[in-house]
């Protein structure tokens, strides 16, 4: 039987927003026992940055703490962080609430990540109502995770749902561990914990270079325009606190920079170009024309790549025929070891490896030395490599 939680067992929290209620918020976390249960909500699709908005703790002895870090978010990590920087912290799906606690200036002592432990076991979905269901019999009604967390005051209702993605996190992650246990598989699961919180980093400025638009051209006086247009989206997104691309999408920057418009009505025609910034054209096709003026004109870095299935059959049909092996006994190892698809290793990953060994005379451990696999990968995927003829 499975129950569905509403509301919060012990009731809603108030929201910590002062100083002071976070030095108390802490003192209650400190007073608990065990691991702490994290969790964040975040307003990156619509603010400038992928901040944290809210914070939802909870500690067995303590309960749930909901803390708002907006108003005084230097404060945030001094006060917390007496509590939760030598604690375990209970998350699920880790990789995306790390950057956010990081720019707060907190630190946990290590991690339990509840949706990696399920790709561990195999136990599909892995969102968090349906896994909670399946292993400790409870969900929670998930209602409000498109919302703008960035939203002040933030509705109950809001609150509630934050509240409840902390509820049974604790409990979620000691029946995953006693499963990660019999399936012998907790060492695999710490070294994906270790290194999901050591490669993640605070909030990082955003580059031109790496956005979609920079992507999608190639020719040196198309990234002069991007770079232009970028910088000056840029600085307009981080005064007002608006996403960058709702002042002008990418697809728009694009157009600019590949059709070249030379006058306002010129690029009003563009169709990528949205009707509502009419009324701004002018500036920002000033500012494309200045990025052209602007010297040099930026090269797109040489990135390595792996060539393509098709190239590689064409260009060596029998290296391209260990490949296939390996791809086939990638497959069954997964199935013989039960992990979710591409927890081992993704087919894009095992196609560098193979390509570095066959086509660039590099040993297996130098190739594997490219990668971020772990150790337990490493060992797993053994068979893999063999099938390939690399070992």
């Amino acid at each position: 039987m499975v129950t569905t939680l509403s509301t919060p067992r012990d009731g809603l929290p108030a929201l910590c927003t002062t100083p002071s209620q976070l030095r108390k918020a802490e003192r209650t976390l400190a007073k608990g026992t065990g691991a702490i249960a994290v969790d964040t909500e975040r307003a990156g699709g619509i603010r400038y940055n992928d901040r944290a908005f809210l914070l939802q703790l909870r500690r067995a002895g303590s309960g749930t703490v909901l803390i708002d870090p907006e108003p005084h978010r230097e404060v945030v990590g001094p006060a917390l962080e007496p509590a939760l920087s030598q604690t375990t912290w209970v998350l699920h799906d880790a990789a995306t609430d790390l950057p956010s606690l990081y720019a707060l200036g907190l630190y946990p002592a290590d991690i339990f990540d509840t949706a990696v432990a399920a790709k561990l076991l195999n136990i599909t979905p892995y969102r968090l109502p349906e896994l909670s269901a399946a292993l400790i019999g409870y969900t929670m009604h998930k209602s409000h995770g498109g919302e703008d967390w960035s939203r002040r005051p933030l509705p109950k209702a809001w609150r509630n749902y934050a509240a409840l993605d902390v509820e049974v996190l604790l409990e979620l992650a000691q029946a995953c561990q006693k499963r990660l246990d019999a399936a012998g598989k907790s060492q695999w699961a710490k070294e994906e914990f270790e290194f999901i919180q050591h490669k993640a980093t605070p909030l990082a400025p955003p580059r031109w270079e790496d956005s979609k638009a920079a992507n999608s051209v190639s020719k040196p006086q198309e990234l002069a325009v991007i770079r232009a247009l970028w910088h000056h989206r840029d600085a307009l997104a981080m005064a007002m606190d608006v996403a960058p691309h709702r002042l002008l999408p990418d697809k728009a920057m694009v157009a600019i920079a590949t059709k070249r418009p030379r006058s306002v009505s010129q690029l009003m025609r563009l169709s990528a170009f949205p009707r509502d910034l009419r009324g701004h054209a002018g500036e920002w096709l000033n500012v494309a024309q200045a990025g052209i003026a602007a010297q040099p004109w930026p090269k797109r870095p040489r990135r390595q790549s792996t060539i393509s299935a098709s190239a590689w059959k064409k260009r060596d049909p029998s290296g391209f025929e260990r490949l296939l092996a390996a791809e086939t006994a990638l497959e069954q190892v997964q199935a013989d070891i039960n992990v979710e698809a591409d927890t081992l290793m993704s087919r894009r990953t095992l196609r560098k490896v193979c390509w570095a060994c066959i086509h660039q005379g590099e040993e297996l451990e130098q190739a594997l030395d490219q990668t971020l696999l772990r150790p337990w990968q490493r060992e797993q995927a053994q068979p893999v490599f063999r099938a390939a003829g690399l070992c």
